[in-house]
């Protein structure tokens, strides 16, 4: 009960937190700069602190669960939070949202998607940013199986998933030098190729070169497909898009969780994998279409 309560007010965390930065940075740009042309330059610096963070904890969870039992690394994340809402206190948010009226959730809510569903260009962008979401999802949560599946000592797992977290600090690196039509496509066959590694049984390296290659690729491109997202839309909305998105990758997990653990279960991680390779195809065509930069909006 405690852990199924826990799970609830994740998921109310991940609901108010998917969508802000990427809006936050595109505003900051704008206001700062006028321009957003830089954009994935800096979400991707903010993607690669993130992912430092995500890797020394990772570490660090593991010598704390070591030296002072499992429950410990939980009450470390106690003083973390209070430090973090220490910096946000400091932290100086764009006005470029507030130039409109301010308006009761439900209505904002209702103009939103009016404002995604009646362009067709928005709702065509929505679908690959949403597959990237859920592909990514599908490599964090099974990627152990695949270390399980090869016999891959315990003591191996922290650091090789210390090794996949830090393919999120380095796709941040990798959209801000993404310019231009080849590294567009460079992005879409690495990702394609990625997934089907994972469809080889061969090596913990060989799976563990698979993973890096599918996040590092993915987020680099869902950052840039973020971006020309943000362009298409009034700064009001932004945020709101970007989590319309997300809440949409995260629902079509779900049923494709259900299918991937029961192929393993009754054949193997390696089969089930093929559910990856088809989801970065279908990424990779939608994506085609958006190669050219989209108009910016205030």
């Amino acid at each position: 009960l405690m852990y199924i309560g826990a799970i609830l007010l994740w998921g109310i965390f991940f609901a108010l937190y998917s969508g802000i930065y990427e809006a936050v940075v595109y505003d900051t740009l704008i206001e700062e700069g006028g321009h957003e042309r830089h954009y994935e330059l800096f979400l991707g610096r903010v993607v690669l602190l993130n992912s430092v963070g995500l890797v020394v904890g990772s570490l660090c969870s593991g010598l704390i669960a070591n030296w002072l039992g499992i429950r410990a690394p939980y009450f470390f994340t106690i003083p973390a939070t209070i430090i973090c809402i220490g910096v946000l206190q400091t932290f100086r948010e764009p006005s470029l949202h507030k130039a409109s009226h301010d308006q009761d959730l439900l209505r904002h809510l209702k103009d939103m998607f009016h404002a995604i569903i009646k362009d067709p260009s928005v709702v065509a962008l929505l679908l690959p940013i949403a597959g990237a979401i859920l592909l990514v999802r599908v490599v964090f949560e099974f990627n152990q199986l695949f270390y399980i599946a090869l016999a891959v000592p315990v003591v191996l797992f922290g650091p090789l998933g210390a090794m996949v977290q830090s393919s999120i600090g380095f796709s941040g690196l990798v959209a801000g030098k993404s310019k231009g039509r080849v590294a567009y496509y460079v992005l879409l066959v690495t990702m394609v190729a990625g997934a089907s590694l994972l469809v080889f049984r061969v090596s913990p390296i060989v799976t563990v070169i698979g993973h890096a290659a599918v996040l590092t690729s993915t987020f680099a491109l869902s950052t840039i497909l973020q971006g020309k997202l943000h362009g298409m839309l009034s700064s009001k909305m932004r945020a709101g898009a970007s989590s319309a998105a997300n809440t949409f990758g995260q629902i079509l997990f779900l049923p494709v969780a259900f299918v991937f653990g029961y192929v393993t279960q009754h054949h193997s991680v390696f089969v089930a994998s093929w559910l990856a390779v088809g989801i970065a195809v279908l990424i990779a065509l939608g994506s085609l279409r958006h190669i050219d930069r989209a108009v910016v909006k205030a």
